[in-house]
């Protein structure tokens, strides 16, 4: 639980998409930059989290603090904040990117190519535009993989998506390979690179684009040897 003598409050509202509003509050003790859904600013006036819920997300960033998005409060512990190699409460996003649960993953049962591994249920206030997610893990992925997009349904008001495990397959050299995200340069993977490859963006030209759980500028990535000029 944050202190109030613990962080700095950074009331920065980023539009991630045209209705999402967050805060974000960086925490000297922790290290790391709390990223709360509109003008929350700490765990306790998050909703409680159910079993199956994602608590958050924890991004790695270049050089930086990096980013723990929070979606929920877990009801007897503190939702992990760090990158952790021990995955009994993390579960992979992207190559730098970790979803977060209250409850240990290791009863998990593994999803098959037809399972519905995730479910994304956002709630938009017209009112107030505040804007919430409810992330449910079903089942945990063989990884790498792909967090695919199975089905979508929105109205005004409320948007429920669900994601199927799409295993990575094999792509050429050049062939584009996935896409890297402006702000924090982590990558979604959506097929393997040949061997002596790397799977990188050739230029800096951003698009809007649409992930698991991230809605903004991205940079497409191709397969590029690794003694390219622009492999960095």
């Amino acid at each position: 639980m944050l202190s109030q003598t613990a962080c700095l409050l950074l009331t920065v509202l980023l539009s991630l998409a045209a209705s999402e509003r967050n805060t974000y509050v960086l925490s000297k003790l922790d290290q790391v930059i709390y990223v709360y859904p509109s003008d929350i600013k700490k765990d306790k006036d998050l909703t409680v989290c159910e079993p199956d819920s994602v608590c958050g997300v924890v991004n790695q960033r270049f050089w930086l603090p990096p980013f723990a998005q929070r979606f929920c409060q877990c009801p007897k512990s503190q939702c992990p904040f760090s990158w952790s190699d021990n995955h009994n409460r993390s579960v992979p996003l992207d190559n730098r990117s970790q979803l977060k649960t209250c409850e240990d993953t290791r009863n998990l049962m593994v999803c098959d190519r037809s399972t519905v591994a995730l479910t994304v249920t956002e709630t938009r206030d017209l009112s107030t535009g505040r804007h919430d997610k409810d992330v449910r893990l079903l089942c945990k992925c063989s990884w790498p993989a792909y967090w695919k997009l199975y089905m979508r349904e929105a109205n005004a008001t409320v948007t429920y998506s669900e994601y199927i495990c799409s295993q990575l397959g094999y792509c050429r050299s050049g062939q584009f390979c996935g896409h890297v995200r402006a702000d924090t340069y982590s990558t979604y993977y959506q097929c393997a690179c040949p061997r002596d490859h790397l799977c990188i963006n050739h230029d800096k030209v951003q698009r809007n684009v649409t992930e698991l759980l991230f809605h903004g500028k991205m940079m497409r990535a191709h397969c590029v040897p690794n003694h390219h000029p622009n492999s960095v």
